[in-house]
């Protein structure tokens, strides 16, 4: 129980989870809709619909998935986000404080 209240804390589950992460209007809300086979993922032809990250479950609760905000310049965002969370206790917290911060409007 402690190690379930542990993981809780720093932001990790059992089920695997995946970060879409790209450019504005690239597809990832489209790819994420596609993934977890749901209909209610908001996707558009606009730039810029997903304004915060969301966390969208697969219906199977097998994998969860994280769509995020385009960034402007994706590469050096990655580069960025990977130096922040392999320092972090909680990586989804991360993941989200990062997306707000860097997403386009």
């Amino acid at each position: 129980m402690m190690k379930r209240q542990h993981n809780e804390e720093i932001g990790m589950t059992k089920k695997p989870a995946f970060a879409l992460v790209g450019a504005v209007n690239h597809g990832k809300s489209s790819i994420a809709a596609t993934l977890v086979e749901q209909g209610n993922v908001g996707v558009s032809a606009d730039p810029g619909m997903t304004q915060l990250s969301q966390k969208i479950e697969h219906h199977s609760s097998e994998f969860v998935l994280w769509d995020t905000p385009g960034f402007q310049d994706p590469r050096t965002m990655l580069a960025e986000l990977r130096s922040q969370l392999s320092e972090a206790r909680k990586p989804l917290a991360v993941l989200q404080q990062f997306s707000e911060k860097y997403a386009s409007t």
